[in-house]
């Protein structure tokens, strides 16, 4: 990834305008909150760029090594500003979604399910949050989520099921099927 600093620059553009939007996403899923999440995206970005000129070690890995820091740039966020990041409402994430994406009614179903899976997700500790929306809003196989959360693979898939199970034993206590 290292070569002179012009295509550094260069390389590291064509880097933000792949990544940008996944890690955005990403974060704004974790944190709900438009402000936020561009001031997290951005220092994301920053922290990443600051690493890439000093040009310490090789990258191996930049996809999951952008969602390690996004990830550390949320546990930071949320042990600096518990009020912000406690309980958000259904009605509160439903205002900030649509600030995020357009009004059509196929995305206003889907926000609504995305706002009832968010507020029952509040039983989950940060790691298992991390999971849910690392695998199913971002769509990453456990392969990628290994390599970002630093957790073996093996750990993993265990892991995602216990998980799983506290989401499921949360929504049955609360709604009779």
């Amino acid at each position: 990834m290292y070569v002179d600093s012009d295509e550094d620059e260069k390389s590291f553009e064509g880097l933000c305008n792949k990544y940008y939007e996944p890690i955005y996403n990403y974060i704004f899923h974790r944190i709900i909150d438009k402000e936020n999440t561009d001031d997290l995206t951005s220092s994301t970005f920053l922290k990443a760029m600051k690493f890439i000129i000093r040009k310490i070690p090789k990258i191996e890995n930049f996809h999951a090594w952008i969602y390690k820091i996004a990830t550390n740039e949320i546990l930071m966020f949320k042990r600096g500003d518990k009020k912000r990041s406690k309980n958000i409402s259904i009605e509160e994430y439903n205002i900030q979604i649509s600030n995020f994406t357009d009004d059509t009614s196929e995305n206003i179903d889907k926000n609504n399910e995305y706002a009832v899976l968010y507020k029952e997700m509040e039983c989950l500790n940060e790691k298992e949050k991390t999971l849910i929306i690392l695998h199913f809003f971002e769509k990453k196989t456990y392969h990628d989520i290994s390599k970002i959360l630093n957790i073996k693979e093996n750990t993993l898939r265990p892991m995602m099921t216990r998980t799983l199970r506290k989401l499921k034993k949360n929504c049955l206590n609360k709604y009779e099927f």
